[in-house]
């Protein structure tokens, strides 16, 4: 169900931006290519809630009148991106998947959705997520369950499911999510795509409804490293109305694989991956030393993984409890398991609170130790392919990307190879913060490779 068969809609970003410059096709051309996509297929795998076709329509004739005249925004100008829901696009409903939210729209574009558009990018409406972004299978009482395109009954991942579904799905050239503990970079593991999670602060989040202001990231869903860097690129902005964003400095030139330092960081002890996924791991290494590239262990302990996992959680819990205040004791206007999750956020005292900020505080340091000596970190992405909503969800699911929640530092993840039963499996690279351009470079080096 890719959308590998169409090359309009697996051009991605980057080669539809050629196709406009040649005049293979026009933005609105490609526009209804989604479109029709959208309409046959999204029906079974419920990726996109809300669909602003009248006005995808109207910024894809614009920016064909722009490519005409030779005199395009940008290379994002005319290609379709899909938003999570909780990111707010004027006009249109922003709910982030919750009932108590159902009649809420948006005065205004969030800062990142008005930084797009200035660029030409088509916002083509909100995609599906897992209720208020805690959770990571993509399901709720308002949307329900997300699929995955790549197998029947599958979970694409969450909580931005439905974001990663629709690029995998090829319902748009790219697409916006949040990340907390993993939340953009595991849809992208299982739906066998690329998802950044920027360092902490690069994306402004006004006019997004956070989970955690803490460890809430705004990232993006993409087929190729390029479209990454464009994306990254049109949505890093100082914000005034955020007061978390930081103006990192330009980041020297990315090393090259060959003579690069690269930390192995030792999951074994503490996360037990599948079978497959570690084979898969194993051989990405192999070719990095094969490529030149200088393998480092790093010593990592269990407050990396399920430690920095657990830590997090509580800290979502009651910083949700905050976000979500006004909705909390309302009858319906969220599900039963999430008002519990947050109620035990509510419950827990002050003490509680500073020894989980303090673990996460430690790791950030310890992560950021390791990168002063190497030039990226990597490991898998996920423990597990994509499972089946019908499937009791793992709860290690979050325990390899966390930590980077944490340390503030982007983190990248990367189609890998093929796992049990043919499912994607997932490269994780980390570097420090305000080396976001790193990761990506070195993604594209080890794709390069495969």
């Amino acid at each position: 169900m890719s959308g590998e068969a169409n090359p309009i809609v697996s051009a991605g970003i980057g080669g539809l931006a050629e196709m406009f410059a040649n005049r293979a096709i026009t933005p609105v051309e490609a526009l209804e290519a989604f479109l029709a996509r959208i309409d046959r297929l999204n029906p079974g795998l419920n990726a996109i809630v809300h669909l602003d076709g009248e006005g995808a329509r109207a910024a894809a004739a614009a920016s064909a009148k722009r490519w005409a005249a030779g005199r395009p925004k940008s290379k994002l100008d005319g290609a379709p991106l899909a938003v999570k829901a909780n990111i707010a696009m004027e006009g249109l409903p922003w709910t982030a998947g919750l009932p108590g939210w159902r009649d809420r729209h948006a005065r205004q574009d969030a800062r990142v959705c008005a930084l797009l558009r200035a660029r030409g990018a088509v916002l083509i409406g909100a995609a599906n997520m897992h209720e208020a972004a805690l959770g990571a299978v993509t399901d709720g009482p308002l949307y329900g369950k997300a699929f995955n395109p790549l197998g029947a009954g599958l979970t694409p991942g969450g909580s931005s499911g439905g974001s990663g579904a629709g690029v995998a799905a090829g319902f748009c050239a790219g697409a916006l999510g949040t990340d907390t503990m993993g939340s953009v970079r595991i849809p992208a593991a299982y739906c066998g795509g690329y998802g950044l999670k920027p360092s902490f602060g690069r994306i402004s989040r006004a006019g997004v409804s956070y989970l955690a202001w803490s460890l809430d990231h705004v990232g993006f869903h993409a087929r190729s490293t390029q479209d990454l860097q464009l994306l990254l690129d049109a949505c890093s902005s100082a914000d005034d109305a955020d007061a978390h964003t930081i103006t990192y400095p330009k980041a020297a030139a990315a090393p090259k694989l060959s003579g690069a330092r690269i930390g192995l960081v030792r999951y074994d002890s503490y996360c037990e991956v599948e079978a497959e996924i570690a084979a898969r791991f194993d051989e990405t290494c192999a070719r990095l030393v094969r490529a030149g590239a200088v393998l480092i262990d790093v010593a990592a302990d269990e407050s990396w993984f399920g430690a920095a996992r657990k830590s997090g959680l509580l800290l979502c819990e009651a910083e949700g409890a905050v976000a979500m205040a006004q909705l909390r004791g309302q009858p319906g206007a969220m599900s039963p398991g999430l008002s519990k999750l947050l109620d035990f956020g509510v419950r827990q005292n002050a003490l509680q609170l500073a020894t989980a900020q303090r673990a996460l505080l430690d790791v950030r340091q310890d992560v950021r130790l390791a990168l002063a000596s190497v030039d990226a970190l990597i490991l898998p992405t996920a423990p597990h392919v994509a499972f089946a909503h019908a499937t009791p969800a793992p709860h290690t699911q979050a325990d390899l990307t966390a930590f980077a929640n944490a340390a503030g530092c982007p983190a990248l993840a990367m189609p890998m190879g093929p796992g049990r039963d043919g499912l994607p499996t997932s490269l994780q690279i980390v570097t420090a913060p305000g080396r976001d351009s790193w990761a990506i470079a070195l993604a594209c080096e080890i794709a390069a490779l495969s």
